[in-house]
């Protein structure tokens, strides 16, 4: 069973407000969109917009602002299977090398 990398708080995303969703920087190359056309955020950053529409009434994806582009989503934009368990404990024990993260330190991406 493998597991699921989430991205830090960090990670960087493009929003577009207006059309009400955000991708991340793989994403926006890959779908050939404009990043002019986009504000370069955080993940803690869109966190506190979703926080913003939920105390606002907007509890599900419809009624939000702001959410994940679904194409990005298909091409896994926005997390990164991570090691089995098995091998998380591989890993831990110094066995296994430290799992390549899709995110360096400062929040951006290598994918």
């Amino acid at each position: 069973m493998d597991t699921l990398e989430l991205p830090p708080p960090n990670a960087k995303y493009y929003v577009h407000r207006q059309a009400g969703h955000y991708v991340s920087p793989p994403c926006l190359k890959e779908l050939g969109l404009s990043p002019e056309d986009y504000r370069l955020t955080t993940e803690a950053e869109l966190h506190r917009i979703w926080e913003t529409d939920t105390a606002a009434g907007r509890r599900n994806d419809k009624e939000r602002r702001v959410v994940p582009d679904s194409a990005c989503r298909e091409l896994g934009g926005f997390q990164q299977e991570g090691r089995s368990l098995r091998g998380k404990v591989l890993e831990r024990l110094g066995i296994l090398p430290r799992f390549q993260s899709r995110w360096d330190d400062e929040g951006n991406w290598r994918w």
